[in-house]
């Protein structure tokens, strides 16, 4: 038994990794696109400790995305992740890479517009 979680916890590790990276790229595609959104990259450092996959440079600051491999483990953190500010993207072999996209897009317009907000209100 021992055995069997070990393997599937490699197994999952990995691919959560393939996950993020294929994210990646595809926000980076997203981001060329987008006026008001200057770069792009994979977190470091204390951002990952906090939960964070993918750092967007904008122009209302970081907008952050954390990447899920699966919606059940969507689910579980969105909570957690939404009071720090950082959406949840999902991202696996069932969801194209227009649906992976459209999500990051969903995800960065939201942020923005409340950090937007947020600014008019103070």
């Amino acid at each position: 038994m021992r055995h069997g979680k070990a393997a599937s916890g490699k197994w999952g590790i990995a691919r959560g990794r393939a996950a993020e990276e294929r994210c990646l790229l595809r926000a980076r595609d997203v981001v060329a696109a987008l006026p008001w959104a200057t770069g792009c990259r994979k977190a470091h450092g204390e951002e990952d400790w906090l939960g964070i996959d993918i750092v967007v440079e904008s122009d209302v600051g970081q907008l952050w995305i954390q990447v899920k491999s699966s919606k059940r483990g969507a689910r579980r953190g969105r909570a957690r992740y939404e009071m720090r500010g950082i959406d949840v993207v999902v991202v696996n072999e069932t969801r194209s890479d227009w649906q992976v996209e459209s999500d990051i897009v969903a995800a960065l317009a939201a942020q923005r517009a409340l950090r937007q907000s947020q600014r008019r209100a103070s």
